[in-house]
């Protein structure tokens, strides 16, 4: 009885510390750059609002958290336990997440903030996700026809084969200079592409209501990461219509927000992307007020 009064109380003093973090930015340490410590301010405000809109913690809010600390140099500990609680809260998710945030780079996880911070924890963290220096091969997450009772199966499976041509070689930490695997990975795109074209014009976005939550970020995800600017920018209407419905998740569209907007200007708005400057506070305003966000 003893015994389990104190797990309890233990797991009560962890989740209270949790729900402590909602909402706290550190105060600016000597050392941190000002551009820094302000984009991860504005990385927490934007992860906060958000858990506020869906209503509870998923894996994506404890990584948003940890970047935004990571930014101003905050407790090492801390950022070391977030990861770990995004990572026990979808483990799947979390070596996607941790593949698009450091492939863009030969040198993969090591160029990332956390690795620089943390150092073998954050290697020994991630080490289940990889085989021989890279990641797991993504694999088809598609369930049974029967679990999607009430959703358009095809799509569904249509979709889960396009996410496995988006990742098929992007995943991999050489793929922007191996030439042959990036045209290998161009010509993938340029078929999703085709194929997300008729989806939309069929569907228009095929959001929760037709392939439900496990899938409705493909088609945002497939746009965002293959398709040129003329493309994303025709079809950017119908993911705002669709993530003003409730269709689409919010921070995805936000990617392809800071992806278009990284095109156009070299800069970002919500700092999705790993060293890509922000833009000015008064136009990151006015562009959250434009689209909701």
């Amino acid at each position: 009885m003893k015994e389990l009064l104190i797990c309890f109380l233990l797991g009560f003093i962890v989740q209270l510390s949790y729900a402590q973090k909602i909402g706290f930015i550190p105060g600016k340490l000597p050392g941190v750059a000002e551009k820094d410590y302000n984009k991860g301010k504005y990385i927490l405000e934007n992860t906060y609002k958000s858990m506020e809109e869906h209503g509870d913690t998923v894996y994506a809010d404890y990584w948003n958290i940890a970047v935004g600390y990571s930014y101003m140099d905050y407790d090492k500990n801390e950022i070391l336990e977030l990861l770990k609680k995004s990572k026990e809260e979808d483990a799947e998710s979390f070596c996607i997440i941790a593949q698009f945030k450091n492939s863009s780079k030969p040198e993969g996880y090591k160029s990332s903030k956390f690795y620089k911070l943390l150092g073998a924890d954050f290697e020994n963290l991630i080490k289940d996700c990889e085989h021989d220096g890279t990641l797991k091969p993504f694999e088809s997450s598609l369930k049974e026809k029967s679990y999607y009772k009430g959703l358009n199966y095809d799509l569904i499976a249509q979709l889960d084969r396009m996410m496995l041509k988006d990742q098929k070689y992007r995943r991999d930490n050489d793929v922007l200079t191996n030439k042959k695997k990036w045209e290998k990975q161009k010509a993938l795109d340029m078929e999703n592409q085709i194929e997300l074209a008729n989806i939309f014009e069929k569907y228009g976005y095929p959001g929760k209501s037709l392939v439900g939550s496990d899938f409705d970020s493909n088609a945002c995800l497939i746009l965002e990461h293959g398709s040129d600017l003329a493309f994303q920018e025709k079809w950017f209407p119908t993911v705002i219509e669709a993530m003003r419905k409730g269709e689409a998740d919010i921070n995805i569209v936000r990617m392809l927000i800071d992806r278009i907007y990284w095109k156009k200007t070299g800069k970002q708005i919500f700092g999705s992307h790993v060293d890509v400057p922000m833009e000015e506070e008064k136009i990151i305003r006015e562009i959250q007020a434009e689209y909701g966000l």
